[in-house]
């Protein structure tokens, strides 16, 4: 029985049961890499001598054992020479490590940080899509009961709990001080393998979420309205994304997590690949290669000899950049001051967020948009009722890559400044209300107009009065829709924040920083942004429009969106306090008439300074808005398994002292067919 086995049984032991899922990968599959070194000319193997008579192993000399890098399943070939270095410390050194050993190990660990990423996204939007979620959940538990159940029990989300379990069980392997290739090479092995099985798995979910449901009599009448001649498509589609938006969302997120966490594992590994055949030229040693390097990897500068004045005024000077500094990078963060300091990693999240956002020009071996596989996915989820219409996947588009614009710009805005510091929610709303808020109320309008029942559509507005469609559309979107496009920024902003800080924190706790805790969620943040923009959006034009002309069909969703309502309330709120603030200041301005005045006005100067009072109230209205915003941020266990605990970075690299079977399939001698050739005839 091996580790994983074991470890298995006893989570199986301690929860009561098992919780591992059944399916399995037909077949992992490995694939040739780069090569990263070459036999020297005359390299023979290891050689040695055994003392005559002893039955014990030859003293080992290398003299080219050949090794290989096992990373995102691709198989890079190198030398066992290149393999061992004496201690060493990334911290503190300005040159590269002598060995592969550290290289290869923190590879892994960032490998392990990025599956583990994917596993556990996958599991959170299960749990999401399954538990009862507030006064939405209530709705639609209540709709199912009174109509007659639905159809078929939903896969459990801790069926995941193993891979996470195996994830960190591989990555504690070799998160050590003293790292060996034997424990390398299958810690590489073994997260391939892992990978693998989580992929089959998914493909269970795949098959049970992304098709029309089954069994309900809700769904069944959604079906048979879809029929309806005139605007029956759109009502089904009201009624869909009603009651199962969380498992039309969930089934955008299979679709999407399919094709592009393959996208980020390539962009991964590439730029592990990439710093150690450049020697860590420009690269951080060795963790975070995304971030900028250290001061401690810079070449030192020689000593000033320029009198005694020279170092105090340099030393003012960096506390002057320093501040300087300090309030550029906020800025920056906000998109307007400039663009984000590039790094080592700027080109690698430059082409997996190019990937997620698709080709300008369809070509036959593009991969499919995030947009395209989000639609794709929640489109085969409504087959049964004609599938999305046709203008609500414009609309779609339109929303999913306005939120991959903003999503590229904090990703690069967090990996210029290292993932230091705390995730400023208020100051990503103000990069939300950039990106989003004018695209918003386009969208509107949009959606407005595709769901009005024809284009020349008159109403009736009283006196005999009547107005067109247009003009129709741009008095709902200004009078009833604008006021929450606010709300809807700060709902998705809270939620995604949270989210973000909660993953960010927990690496740094252990030691652990590096993009690759944000990238392995980047396909669930991508599907989370957009189930929390576009169905309120939608639900809100919605009962906008139908309120004015179908009150009844307002009332479906109007206790969908209460959450929005309470959003809504919020930015008044503060709009009320930033009014009555002013009206205090006006009142001051105007002088003090009575004691009821000096009462009402007794924070003065005698007892604040203005400029005190000033740094007061604004550190308290930063604090109300961050309080408002984590409101909507509900925590949970994603990060709990993190597989990286109290990361070790210095460490020394054991000499290789035999050669371990490859993973690749053997060749076949010339005119046989290989393996692989061999098991599919």
């Amino acid at each position: 029985m091996g580790l994983l086995d074991d470890a298995s049984e006893k989570l199986d032991a301690l929860s009561a049961g098992p919780k591992t899922s059944q399916s399995k990968a037909e077949k992992v599959d490995f694939k040739e890499g780069e090569t990263l070194s070459k036999p020297e000319s005359g390299d023979a193997g290891f050689v040695g001598s055994q003392p005559a008579g002893q039955d014990t192993k030859p003293n080992v000399v290398d003299a080219g054992i050949p090794t290989e890098y096992i990373h995102f399943g691709l198989v890079h070939p190198d030398m066992g020479k290149q393999f061992p270095h004496i201690k060493y410390a990334p911290a503190s050194e300005t040159d590269p490590p002598d060995g592969h050993a550290i290289c290869f190990r923190d590879g892994l660990e960032r490998e392990a940080v990025v599956l583990f990423g994917f596993v556990s996204s996958t599991k959170q939007a299960l749990v999401d899509a399954t538990a009862s979620r507030g006064g939405v959940g209530d709705m639609v538990n209540m709709a199912a009961n009174a109509l007659g159940g639905g159809g078929g029990s939903a896969p459990d989300p801790t069926q995941l709990d193993t891979f996470l379990s195996e994830i960190k069980t591989i990555a504690g392997t070799v998160n050590v001080a003293s790292v060996k290739y034997p424990d390398i090479h299958e810690a590489g092995k073994k997260l391939h393998e892992t990978r693998a099985n989580y992929v089959a798995f998914c493909q269970s979910l795949t098959d049970h979420y992304v098709k029309p449901p089954e069994g309900n009599p809700l769904d069944a009448a959604a079906g048979a309205l879809a029929n309806l001649p005139g605007v029956g498509n759109i009502m089904a589609t009201v009624q869909r994304f009603a009651f199962k938006y969380f498992d039309l969302y969930l089934a955008g997120y299979l679709q999407l997590r399919t094709t592009h966490e393959a996208s980020v594992e390539l962009g991964a590994h590439d730029l592990t690949i990439k710093a150690i055949k450049a020697e860590y030229k420009d690269f951080t040693f060795t963790y975070p290669l995304w971030f900028t390097k250290p001061d401690s990897q810079k070449p030192k500068k020689e000593e000033s000899d320029g009198g005694l004045l020279k170092p105090v005024t340099e030393k003012v000077d960096e506390v002057k950049k320093d501040v300087e500094e300090k309030v550029n990078d906020v800025y920056d963060f906000l998109g307007s001051n400039s663009a984000p300091k590039k790094t080592p990693g700027t080109d690698a999240l430059k082409e997996i967020f190019g990937k997620l956002k698709g080709p300008k020009e369809t070509t036959p071996d593009a991969i499919p948009s995030a947009s395209t596989c989000l639609i794709e996915g929640m489109d085969a989820a409504m087959k049964d009722i004609k599938g999305i219409p046709p203008f609500v996947k414009n609309v779609m588009v339109k929303m999913n890559d306005a939120n991959i614009g903003l999503l590229e710009e904090i990703f690069a805005r967090m990996m210029s400044a290292g993932c230091e510091g705390e995730i400023d929610s208020a100051a990503l709303v103000k990069a939300g209300r950039r990106h989003l808020a004018v695209k918003i109320v386009g969208i509107m309008g949009d959606l407005v107009g595709g769901v009005l029942p024809t284009d020349d559509l008159s109403m009736n507005v009283g006196d005999g009065k009547k107005i067109s469609a247009q003009q129709f559309i741009s008095k709902i979107v200004e009078e009833k829709l604008m006021p929450y496009v606010d709300p809807v920024i700060e709902f998705m902003i809270g939620d995604l924040a949270g989210q973000m800080e909660a993953s960010r924190k927990k690496a740094a706790d252990e030691k652990a920083q590096t993009m690759e805790v944000m990238l392995g969620r980047l396909p669930w943040f991508t599907s989370i942004m957009f189930r929390n923009t576009f169905f309120p959006i939608w639900n809100l034009v919605i009962e906008k429009v139908f309120d004015e002309i179908n009150p009844k069909i307002a009332d479906v969703v109007r206790s969908v969106n209460s959450v929005f309502e309470t959003a809504k309330n919020y930015v008044d709120t503060a709009q009320d306090y930033k009014n009555r603030a002013g009206a205090v200041k006006d009142k001051m301005a105007s002088g003090v008439g009575s004691l009821g005045d000096l009462k009402d006005v007794k924070d003065s100067a005698a007892d604040e300074s203005p400029e005190a009072k000033a740094r007061r109230e604004e550190r308290e209205k930063q604090q109300a808005e961050k309080d408002k915003l984590d409101k909507f941020y509900e925590p949970n266990e994603k990060d709990a398994e993190f597989p990286v605990t109290a990361r070790v970075e210095d460490c020394e690299g054991i000499k290789v002292s035999e050669e371990i079977p490859s993973v690749l399939p053997k060749p076949a001698p010339a005119g046989e067919p290989t393996e692989e050739q061999a098991a599919t005839a």
